[in-house]
């Protein structure tokens, strides 16, 4: 039996490049009332909204015209680089909700040692690695992972950061929907935030 297919799920229209795809799969964008552009990432806040995908490529190709029209009302847009620094700033709010989240619940554990126990229990659906962590510890972790998804950050401060440490090396997710949405996220944050380093070394 086929499942029906939900308003939730339909495919939305990228106001940058205009290619048609999942909603999860792309950003929304709301008016606030004081007439500026929102990024709202849980696709939550009220009121009429437009699909961005997350690149700098689509989000710089987003005009005031295009979204005034698209939202029914006069959108006051900032410069490129703003757009995009608000982006990942919001990305970056969003992961720190949902990682506290996880720390408060128990579905996350810190550190390698905790993270390798959540991997050989099979209790681990992320894997969560600091681009500056020991190899040693690193090789360990990637050595007992089968299939687990594995979401590499910036460096230990910005994990810790995330995370209400001074520095974290790595971390495992053991809620199944959580990981789900933290991949998603992730993926969209390392994406946005790799094309803007480019775009500015260029």
């Amino acid at each position: 039996m086929t499942r029906k297919r939900t308003k939730g799920d339909a495919a939305r229209t990228c106001l940058g490049c205009r290619a048609k795809r999942e909603r999860k799969e792309m950003i929304r964008i709301v008016r606030h009332p004081e007439g500026n552009a929102v990024f709202d990432i849980d696709a939550r806040l009220p009121g009429r909204g437009a699909y961005v995908c997350p690149l700098p490529g689509c989000v710089g190709k987003l005009t005031s015209s295009s979204l005034s029209h698209h939202l029914r009302a006069k959108v006051t847009l900032p410069d490129h680089r703003r757009l995009t620094k608000e982006l990942v700033s919001a990305c970056q709010v969003k992961v720190r909700n949902l990682l506290s989240i996880g720390l408060k619940s128990g579905q996350i554990l810190v550190g390698s040692r905790a993270a390798e126990e959540a991997l050989l229990r099979g209790r681990a659906f992320l894997l969560v690695l600091a681009g500056d962590t020991a190899p040693r510890s690193e090789r360990r972790l990637l050595r007992r992972n089968d299939s687990v998804p594995v979401i590499r950050v910036a460096d230990k401060r910005t994990l810790g950061a995330w995370l209400g440490r001074h520095t974290a090396g790595s971390a495992a997710v053991t809620n199944e929907g959580l990981a789900a949405r933290l991949v998603l996220l992730l993926e969209r944050l390392t994406s946005i935030e790799s094309s803007f380093n480019h775009s500015n070394q260029g």
